[in-house]
């Protein structure tokens, strides 16, 4: 039985990374998966919740009297086929996307490692899978996560930012290693999507975080949903349809679709509850503008173009990934810096940054599939 640790399923990209673990580990060997989750919370996939939760709060609380009553109460709980117990995982694998580093601070880095010791202490393996991680400039949060660091078996960063930040660290020697987001290459590679309409269409996907994550969020606030206006209105007149999409599960980016559609009538706006039905949609599109940084990874690994309004370098570091380092737009870029991208790619240069993705994809498949095997390995699978 394997505990996942750090998604889950209140945004479209945590679903899409427990689903492509489940997937992976399963298809690998007869595995039990089980997570943590708050009361209340759905859990999907077939993946068991754990009991007693060691998170029942939504802000990050000290845990290690959570985890020492969870062991307790655990040891007079009787085997269960819809639950796991503290004791039943035997590997913990954190898929937390973004979570270590000055930004969260250095109780969420010292509550994983004391997790990552209650595994080690038993000689169970540690791995974190692909993700944004630092900067570690915070001398609490560098120490927090040294210790994690000094724990885990493998530590995959999501991009070279990242893993130059985790290796300042000074890591024990084959920790820490390098490998592109892990829902890019899904087991099974949805079918793109065709218009219901059968019209050409563009996809502008929101995310309410640019308004209050990030240093540059009291730059993005005043001048955001007009760049998205402007973006919509352009490419109506260039004969796209325009499909607002929501790729989040807690609601918090429909509000904002609903405003962009207020503004631009001619617009719709598009939602589905299955990531793969809406990473499926963004790959009949001719070309997403997008913050959800999951539905950019969507959008590329289908081969569509993608121009990223973000609010940290793990949206620099995916455009450059796929080849297009120069398709992200900032709130100090001038309006005509949005507007030049999107003429740029609904012409010629729309075909050979298609291209370039396709090229990219062929280079990371490998490493990809290099980094499961390597995971399995340290597994035991």
């Amino acid at each position: 039985m394997v505990e996942l640790h750090g998604a889950g399923f209140n945004n479209r990209g945590g679903q899409l990374m427990l689903r492509t673990t489940a997937e992976r580990l399963r298809a690998r060997a007869s595995v039990e998966l089980c997570m943590e989750s708050l009361p209340g919370d759905a859990i999907g996939y077939g993946i068991r919740p754990l009991r007693p939760s060691v998170r029942p709060f939504k802000q990050a609380k000290p845990v290690p009297l959570f985890f020492a009553g969870s062991r307790l109460v655990g040891r007079f709980m009787p085997p269960g086929a819809d639950y796991a117990r503290r004791r039943d995982p035997s590997a913990l694998i954190d898929i937390s996307g973004y979570a270590f580093g000055d930004s969260w601070g250095a109780r969420r880095a010292g509550n994983f490692a004391t997790r990552c010791a209650y595994y080690k202490k038993r000689g169970h393996p540690v791995v974190l899978l692909p993700q944004m991680l630092g900067p570690f400039e915070k001398p609490s949060v560098a120490d927090a996560f040294r210790r994690v660091l000094d724990l885990a078996d493998r530590v995959y960063a999501r991009d070279q930012v990242s893993l130059d930040a985790v290796l300042a660290l000074d890591p024990p020697d084959g920790v820490v290693r390098l490998a592109a987001d892990l829902t890019i290459f899904l087991a099974e590679h949805p079918e793109a999507a065709s218009s219901e309409d059968g019209l050409p269409y563009a996809c502008i996907v929101p995310n309410m975080r640019v308004l209050d994550s990030g240093k540059d969020k009291e730059a993005w606030r005043p001048v955001y949903l007009n760049r998205l206006e402007a973006a919509a209105r352009l490419l109506l007149a260039r004969d796209l349809a325009v499909r607002v999409v929501v790729h989040d599960a807690s609601g918090d980016d429909r509000q904002l679709a609903e405003q962009l559609c207020d503004r631009v009538p001619e617009a719709s706006l598009f939602s589905d509850p299955d990531p793969v039905v809406l990473k499926s949609y963004l790959g009949g599109s001719e070309l997403v503008i997008g913050s959800r940084f999951h539905a950019l990874v969507a959008s590329l690994s289908m081969g569509v173009p993608a121009i990223a309004l973000g609010w940290a370098h793990k949206y620099k570091m995916l455009l450059s990934d796929f080849g297009l380092p120069d398709f992200v737009h900032g709130p100090t870029d001038p309006d005509t810096h949005l507007t030049g991208l999107i003429e740029e790619l609904c012409g010629p240069a729309g075909r050979a940054a298609r291209a370039t993705i396709e090229d990219a994809l062929g280079r990371m498949r490998p490493i990809h599939d290099a980094m499961w095997e390597d995971v399995f390995e340290v597994l035991g699978l």
